[in-house]
């Protein structure tokens, strides 16, 4: 223990700043007995305190400050330590309103403090005094924009319609005002006042259409409740308006992309088919174009690029995979000409998720959703639509109405009672007669007979961040049964997220995309890449966990206990598959992160298949856990496959003089099979026959 007042005041103060003020007050303690004359050491003590609930105590020792002579500057800052302690107690009679005294004594001498104020808006709110709660709550936050709690305070203050009422006629309808509510917008999403911040970004957007920014932000915010069509349905709108100053690929305007984008059809929910059945009329029509000349894009600019990146990722998600490919041939061009290193700039994530969907719509990767059936009609039919694909690239047009029509007849003689009702009912649309067919409708027919198949397979749902792309519309078996995987992509989440305790974003988007799927739903649960890739060693480095097995412990119970709530709750049947283990300065957490996330869900399944033992004879953890087996552990299966997507290297000489590596050389140096790198973030779509192997292998 050292004895230097300063060190151990900083001593405490970082274990303040971690949230482990238990480990903090020790240091205080010592460093205001070695000097006492220092007044921030009371404080730091007093901050102690009142983190660590020790209100008696903290009010007896300021009570001693202020009588021994506190500083007149520090009096104020103490008081308000002690109601926010009080306040932190308020369950206890007498608490809550000694709270509100104090801190109405402190702002009557001191109008201005910035931590009273903060203090009086919490309890106004509280009681029921929105109002005045959200005037303190703009004030405060406009001198410090970027303070957590205050934008926390923000939030809850907005979710009330009275609150959103009260900002927007504090604001006006000037344009003047749209920066100020998509400021307030990003405030109150961040701790996920979702409908609150669409309402204020539509407002914006109403105010300016033409701010790509506005707009784009609209659209994540949209997406966060995976209101896919809403999105696409602003991307629309602000093509209409936006001032067009960007080159495109083939000559293609704006408008033309909204043309595009209007003929998608209206999607009813999160798990609509409606878009895989879509055909973009206007894909035959694109060629590879000659490379734009290099620009330097301003900032109004990249968003209206990053606005195109994200909605070719929404049709993607969203299963409009020819509109998808089609706007991604014309957005790829203006991508290409920036003289910016996209992912150096502010839109690096759009452009990244752009890319990584790019890839993945071109071969060998492009899905296709039809149903794989080995039913002869269907085979013929399959065969037919490759004839009217080869006629229509011949430009025979008469060729090409033959074999679709000879799709017709065969799905019509298989099944006459289901041509009218099917949902792949775009076929009988299409114009057969040769005079009248283009090129353009002959490739639509040719792309409309090769998706019927029958129904689609029923869906097994691949939630998770940006690892689902990889495996979205792809097939797999279960149960002897084919299936399509179905992304439900949450952007950006982490295990850490979803703790009880959190109100960022990514949580209520999570809760939201479970909260619409059929009670029972089947789903394949990908989480925890980006835990090891940003959050664990960072949580160390900063005394969150004493080492890198203890965070992962923690991130891997709270992720067990949403799997657990699912399964009980919802009804879930859960496969969880394993973290993706492709960057390889991260490989070292990913392995055991996975490692101990596999023991702990068969741990579980071992208790489950177990016989249950009398109820009497059960200590209380052990009831605890036979009851969480008897609601939902049986229903969580660990899809065990990681081992397979690496291969063990030997060191080379460099990595051995130069030391990297050798963190892995006791798992010796494993690395990600070739045949499965793709981007240098996600895997290739090819790994998902190792998927399906697991599936294959559940019963």
């Amino acid at each position: 223990m050292p004895a230097h007042a300063a060190t151990l005041a900083r001593l405490g103060t970082l274990w303040l700043s971690v949230d482990q003020p238990s480990r903090g007050l020790d240091y205080a303690r010592k460093a205001v007995v070695l000097c006492p004359e220092e007044w921030h050491h009371h404080r730091l003590l007093a901050e102690c305190l009142r983190y660590h609930t020790q209100c008696l105590l903290l009010r007896e020792f300021l009570t001693t400050l202020f009588q021994a002579g506190a500083p007149a500057s520090a009096e104020a800052d103490l008081q308000v330590l002690l109601c926010q302690a009080l306040w932190g107690m308020r369950a206890t009679p007498g608490y809550a309103d000694g709270a509100a005294t104090l801190v109405m004594s402190v702002l009557e001498r001191e109008e201005g403090h910035w931590e009273g104020l903060l203090m009086y808006a919490t309890i106004a709110l509280e009681r029921g005094l929105v109002e005045d709660c959200l005037k303190v709550s703009l004030r405060l936050v406009t001198q410090r924009q970027h303070d957590d709690g205050v934008r926390a305070l923000l939030a809850k203050c907005m979710q009330s319609l009275k609150g959103v009422e009260l900002v927007l006629s504090m604001l006006g309808e000037s344009s003047a005002s749209a920066a100020a509510l998509a400021f307030l917008a990003t405030c109150v999403k961040e701790h996920s006042a979702i409908e609150v911040a669409v309402t204020l970004y539509k407002k914006a957007v109403a105010l300016l259409p033409g701010s790509a920014s506005y707009s784009l932000n609209l659209i994540h915010t949209l997406e966060l409740q995976q209101r896919l069509d809403e999105a696409l349905t602003v991307a629309a709108d602000f093509m209409a308006v936006c001032p067009a100053t960007m080159r495109l690929g083939g000559g293609s305007s704006f408008k033309d992309i909204r043309s595009m984008l209007m003929d998608v059809p209206h999607r009813e929910g999160l798990v609509s088919s409606v878009w895989l059945h879509h055909v973009e009329q206007t894909a035959a029509e694109l060629k590879p174009q000659p490379p734009l000349p290099k620009v330097t894009y301003n900032s109004e600019e990249l968003d209206s690029l990053a606005l195109l990146f994200t909605t070719v990722k929404i049709l993607y998600v969203g299963g409009a995979l020819s509109t998808a490919a089609a706007l991604a041939e014309i957005v790829r061009p203006a991508a290409a000409a920036s003289q910016q290193e996209l992912h150096k700039t502010l839109v690096r994530n759009e452009a990244a998720y752009f890319g990584c969907v790019w890839q993945l719509l071109h071969q060998p990767y492009t899905p296709s959703p039809a149903l794989q059936c080995d039913s002869p009609s269907v085979k013929a039919a399959v065969a037919q639509a490759k004839q009217a694909v080869h006629a229509v690239q011949a430009v025979h047009a008469v060729q090409a109405v033959q074999a679709v029509q000879a799709v017709r007849a065969l799905r019509a003689s298989e099944e006459p009672g289901r041509v009218a009702s099917s949902p792949t009912a775009d076929l009988e649309s299409v114009p057969v007669s040769p005079h009248a067919l283009s090129l353009t409708e002959c490739s639509a027919s040719a792309a409309a007979a090769c998706r019927w198949g029958g129904a689609l397979p029923p869906p097994l749902f691949l939630c998770g961040d940006s690892h689902c792309l990889s495996g979205a519309w792809r097939h797999v078996t279960l149960r002897g049964q084919t299936r399509l995987l179905w992304p439900l992509l949450v952007t950006g989440c982490k295990v850490w997220h979803l703790r009880p305790d959190s109100d960022f974003y990514p949580k209520a988007q999570f809760e939201s995309t479970v909260g619409q799927l059929p009670h029972g739903s089947q789903v394949v649960m990908l989480l925890g890449e980006i835990d090891c890739r940003e959050g664990l060693l960072l949580a160390v480095q900063k005394c969150k966990y004493d080492s890198l097995e203890q965070g992962i412990d923690a991130a891997v119970s709270i992720y067990v206990e949403v799997l657990l709530g699912l399964a009980r709750t919802r009804g879930f049947e859960i496969f969880v598959h394993p973290p993706a283990p492709v960057l390889r300065e991260t490989r070292h957490i990913v392995i055991p992160f996975q490692a101990a996330l596999k023991e702990r869900i068969q741990s579980l399944s071992r208790a489950d298949q177990q016989p249950p033992l009398p109820h009497a004879a059960l200590s209380g953890d052990d009831r605890q856990e036979d009851q969480r087996c008897e609601t939902g552990a049986g229903k969580i299966h660990y899809l065990s496959f990681f081992d397979d997507l690496l291969v063990t290297s030997p060191l080379t000489a460099s990595q051995i003089l130069t030391g990297t590596g050798l963190q892995n050389l006791a798992q010796g140096n494993p690395q990600l099979r070739p045949d499965l790198e793709f981007d240098g973030t996600h895997m290739a779509p090819t790994y998902i026959g190792l998927l399906n192997s697991v599936l294959c292998a559940v019963v």
